[in-house]
């Protein structure tokens, strides 16, 4: 009899040492199987967060150059409403140049993932971050808005202004001269546009010009239009900043 439940205890025994390893198994099981998908949520994060680090980084540069440009054209047509004001004087070729430069249209096109859409909004962990990107859209919209302002403007009343009343012929041919501009607007910087198409062969004073027609005009409202959208680009400069020290924050961990 003794002998029986000497028997029936060393079952119990070798059945439970069974079932542990089993338990242990499945468990150690389950526990790669979550690291490994821990991992490799991990390393999809970090492909993101690489991925939109160049990309804000690029849109970065290209609102810093946006804003450069927009500087020079209120420059510009700052410096002709003192030859207005106050009688400066300059060369006629220098006169054209600052003009050719109230010509320019600059607009933001900034890489656009959206994350909402895609889904990969959630494969980040960061929470400030993910809302700061779910908002870059309707950062962005408010500058754009502004820039189709003077573009449309520029088109439908600055041109033809200067069409009836000076050559634009000639100031476009300054624009295209302009590497100061150009250079910031072409992929390649290192080179120059190859377009010429040379000057009017009418003879320009500006004198005419800014004695009698309404130029003082145009040049307030380049100055207005193109200054408040440097205001607003430097918010939306501020918020790209404010992301990318996130993504480097969290790459950094």
């Amino acid at each position: 009899m003794k002998a029986f439940f000497n028997n029936i205890k060393e079952r119990w025994v070798k059945y439970l040492i069974e079932t542990f390893v089993i338990v242990i198994g499945i468990l150690g099981a389950f526990a790669i199987e979550s690291w490994g998908e821990s991992r490799k949520e991990n390393e999809e994060e970090h492909r993101l967060l690489i991925q939109l680090k160049q990309e804000y980084e690029q849109n970065l540069s290209q609102l810093n150059s946006k804003i450069s440009i927009r500087n020079e054209l209120i420059n510009s047509a700052e410096i002709l409403l003192e030859v207005i004001d106050k009688k400066k004087t300059l060369s006629q070729d220098s006169f054209d140049l600052y003009l050719s430069r109230t010509l320019v249209t600059p607009t933001f096109d900034p890489v656009n993932n959206d994350l909402a859409v895609s889904g990969k909004l959630y494969i980040l962990n960061n929470e400030e971050l993910r809302i700061a990107l779910s908002h870059w859209s309707s950062n962005v919209l408010d500058v754009i808005e502004e820039e189709e302002i003077w573009l449309g403007y520029r088109d439908e009343h600055y041109l033809p202004f200067l069409i009836e009343h000076y050559s634009v012929r000639t100031l476009m041919s300054h624009v295209w001269a302009d590497f100061e501009i150009t250079g910031q607007v072409l992929i390649e910087k290192t080179e120059q546009s190859n377009i010429s198409m040379g000057k009017s062969n009418r003879k320009l004073s500006y004198h005419d010009l800014i004695n009698d027609t309404p130029l003082e005009d145009h040049l307030a409202i380049a100055i207005t239009t193109n200054n408040l959208t440097n205001l607003l680009s430097i918010t939306v400069k501020e918020r790209i900043q404010d992301m990318l020290d996130l993504i480097n924050s969290e790459l950094q961990k």
